[in-house]
Protein backbone atom coordinates (compact mmCIF):
# COMPACT_ATOMS: atom_id res chain seq x y z
CA UNK A 1 0.00 0.00 0.00
CA UNK A 2 1.36 3.42 -1.02
CA UNK A 3 0.32 6.62 -0.34
CA UNK A 4 0.46 9.27 -3.37
CA UNK A 5 0.32 13.29 -2.29
CA UNK A 6 -1.78 15.27 -4.63
CA UNK A 7 -0.30 18.40 -2.93
CA UNK A 8 3.53 16.96 -3.25
CA UNK A 9 3.74 15.33 -6.47
CA UNK A 10 7.78 14.88 -6.35
CA UNK A 11 7.74 12.64 -3.85
CA UNK A 12 5.71 10.57 -5.18
CA UNK A 13 7.04 10.49 -9.03
CA UNK A 14 8.26 6.89 -8.88
CA UNK A 15 5.10 5.42 -7.38
CA UNK A 16 3.62 4.09 -10.41
CA UNK A 17 6.47 2.94 -12.06
CA UNK A 18 7.16 1.23 -8.62
CA UNK A 19 3.28 -0.57 -8.77
CA UNK A 20 4.22 -1.75 -12.49
CA UNK A 21 7.49 -3.20 -11.22
CA UNK A 22 6.36 -4.56 -8.10
CA UNK A 23 2.91 -6.15 -10.28
CA UNK A 24 5.27 -7.89 -13.15
CA UNK A 25 7.60 -9.16 -10.27
CA UNK A 26 5.23 -10.59 -7.92
CA UNK A 27 1.86 -12.29 -7.34
CA UNK A 28 1.30 -9.51 -4.09
CA UNK A 29 -1.47 -6.78 -5.03
CA UNK A 30 -0.82 -3.26 -4.70
CA UNK A 31 -2.55 -0.15 -3.36
CA UNK A 32 -2.35 3.65 -4.26
CA UNK A 33 -4.31 6.32 -2.08
CA UNK A 34 -4.55 9.71 -3.27
CA UNK A 35 -4.72 12.36 -0.49
CA UNK A 36 -3.21 15.66 0.52
CA UNK A 37 -0.87 16.10 3.10
CA UNK A 38 -1.60 20.02 3.25
CA UNK A 39 -5.36 20.01 4.22
CA UNK A 40 -5.95 16.47 5.80
CA UNK A 41 -9.80 16.47 5.48
CA UNK A 42 -9.09 16.44 1.64
CA UNK A 43 -9.37 12.72 1.00
CA UNK A 44 -12.15 11.32 -0.27
CA UNK A 45 -13.07 8.93 1.89
CA UNK A 46 -16.08 7.09 -0.26
CA UNK A 47 -13.16 6.53 -2.82
CA UNK A 48 -10.31 5.25 -0.18
CA UNK A 49 -13.12 2.63 1.35
CA UNK A 50 -14.17 1.55 -1.96
CA UNK A 51 -10.59 0.83 -2.85
CA UNK A 52 -9.58 -0.47 0.43
CA UNK A 53 -12.37 -3.21 0.29
CA UNK A 54 -11.97 -4.20 -3.46
CA UNK A 55 -7.86 -4.89 -2.18
CA UNK A 56 -8.53 -6.22 0.83
CA UNK A 57 -10.94 -9.07 -1.33
CA UNK A 58 -8.34 -9.35 -3.36
CA UNK A 59 -5.72 -10.63 -1.22
CA UNK A 60 -8.49 -12.63 0.93
CA UNK A 61 -8.43 -13.89 -3.06
CA UNK A 62 -5.39 -14.81 -3.60
CA UNK A 63 -4.66 -16.34 0.17
CA UNK A 64 -7.87 -18.45 -0.78
CA UNK A 65 -6.48 -19.51 -4.60
CA UNK A 66 -2.61 -20.35 -2.53
CA UNK A 67 -4.17 -22.24 0.35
Amino acid sequence: MMSMLRSCRSATIGHIHQRRLLEERSPVPVLILESDMIDVRDHPEAEWKMKLDAFLETLEAGIKASG
